[in-house]
């Protein structure tokens, strides 16, 4: 069990990596063998873990449903008595998953049953609570109370709350609510720190912005900017299909496990192959000791009949 438990924590922690990395399709491979050990380990721990993470695989790919159904998975596993704090951040994993699937108002009212019996000194399931509000308001097309939640956010986590929501999305939310300056400042922070994955959302804010301002030149261009990270992120995503690799991971799984089933079913023939032989052999050995005995039977009865037969023989020599 030891090495099966480090093996899970690696191919997990591995998996981390690749998607730090970008690299999907090797990251979803690792973290699904990661989730198939924490099953026949029955560690619920892991089995929560990897699934948020493969729901965080699935909402960088734009599959909404399958983000869904790992975050519920996760919830599951959380939910059990002395893990109501894991719980609590798997709930708002699940209201993240909601938002962009258009049922914002879902998300909202998991939001709201939350916030309101967390303690002001929590500060850390709070921004993440604040920074999920910003997504489902966002979706819900009402910039000005995301805006009014991530004022809150900065309130209670004034140098992180860039790490509970991407610096070009709140750019995008301040666009929305007519905040231009406000927006330039944060697409400004997020130039200092850039990654592929909020790239498209940045290019199509400076698009917006610059369409507005009537420089169409900068528009066109940064227009130009998106599709082609956008084209990048779909050419990254149909050869690293994340469900096919998932899939395919579940299909070596099942083919080691027939693999399995075949030599152990080869084993159980050949041992009761040599069963049945050994039973044969005993039992011959049992009908042989049986002859002998029943030829033993035979020649003690005809040495007693023949020392009769002598004995009286020899009373008639005496007699004559």
């Amino acid at each position: 069990h030891d090495d099966r438990r480090k093996l899970m924590r690696s191919y997990y922690y591995r998996g981390l990596i690749h998607m730090t990395n970008n690299a999907y399709a090797k990251s979803v491979s690792d973290v699904v063998m990661a989730e198939r050990l924490a099953r026949r380990l029955e560690d619920t721990l892991f089995l929560a873990r990897t699934n948020e993470t493969l729901a965080d695989l699935y909402n960088r790919a734009y599959n909404v449903k399958e983000a869904i159904n790992k975050g519920e998975m996760a919830h599951y596993y959380q939910s059990i008595p002395g893990k109501e704090r894991n719980a609590m951040f798997s709930a708002v994993d699940m209201a993240i998953n909601y938002a962009p699937d258009g049922d914002h108002r879902k998300s909202l009212h998991i939001l709201d049953s939350l916030v309101s019996g967390i303690p002001g000194t929590e500060s850390a399931l709070l921004s993440y609570i604040y920074g999920t509000y910003i997504f489902a308001y966002f979706y819900d097309k009402q910039p000005s109370k995301a805006v009014d939640v991530f004022s809150k956010l900065k309130k209670i986590s004034p140098e992180f709350y860039g790490d509970n929501i991407p610096l070009p999305k709140i750019a995008e939310v301040f666009f929305m609510n007519n905040q231009n300056d406000s927006a330039e400042y944060y697409l400004a922070l997020y130039e200092k720190n850039r990654n592929i994955y909020d790239d498209e959302t940045y290019y199509r804010v400076r698009y917006e912005l610059a369409k507005k301002a009537g420089v169409y030149d900068s528009a066109l261009e940064n227009l130009e900017r998106m599709a082609t990270v956008g084209n990048e992120k779909i050419g990254r995503m149909l050869s690293e299909n994340i469900a096919v690799v998932e899939r395919n991971s579940i299909g070596k799984e099942n083919e080691r496990n027939l693999e399995r089933a075949d030599r152990l079913l080869f084993v159980v023939l050949l041992l009761g192959f040599i069963l049945t032989i050994v039973v044969l052999v005993v039992i011959l050995l049992r009908l042989k000791i049986k002859y002998q005995r029943r030829e033993i039977d035979e020649k003690m009865s005809s040495i007693s009949s023949l020392s009769r037969e002598i004995s009286n023989l020899n009373n008639n020599v005496k007699r004559v």
